[in-house]
């Protein structure tokens, strides 16, 4: 057997593991449960509400739905405890939510974006790596 004849039959093998998933999506809106010009595949926006649709893929009957923010929340706290990641993911969501509290205060009551808060982690992190001198941080200039 040649590479290419075991690359063919992996590619084969491929819409066959794909196939165990259950497609229940269907072209409505979770929200306000308007008709949809196409099935979503991927998190979008509906054009009726406003509101963003999420893709997601149930961990107990492995079936593709659509679903609304709170319920995609539900579905990936699902798959931390299926992934054993539980802990992480707890720790995380708490760690984003006092950041988006520090936020909120330093923006005097505005509600900072997702963006401005993952920055703001992000920043976080950084100083503990410099801090730590773990090699995580190797801005050095030279003249």
């Amino acid at each position: 057997m040649g590479i290419f004849d075991f690359l063919s039959n992996k590619i084969q093998d491929q819409p066959q593991k794909q196939s165990k998933l259950k497609d229940e999506r269907k072209a409505e809106c979770p929200y306000c449960r308007q008709s949809l010009s196409k099935v979503p595949g991927v998190k979008t926006k509906c054009p009726h509400c406003g509101e963003f649709i999420f893709v997601r893929t149930r961990p107990k009957d492995n079936a593709r739905i659509i679903v609304t923010k709170d319920e995609a929340g539900k579905i990936d706290k699902e798959w931390s405890i299926v992934a054993g990641v539980h802990d992480n993911f707890v720790a995380g969501k708490k760690e984003f939510a006092e950041e988006k509290e520090i936020l909120r205060k330093r923006f005097g009551g505005k509600e900072p974006s997702d963006i401005d808060i993952k920055w703001g982690l992000l920043n976080k992190q950084l100083m503990e790596h410099a801090q730590n001198e773990d090699g995580l941080h190797r801005l050095q200039f030279t003249r």
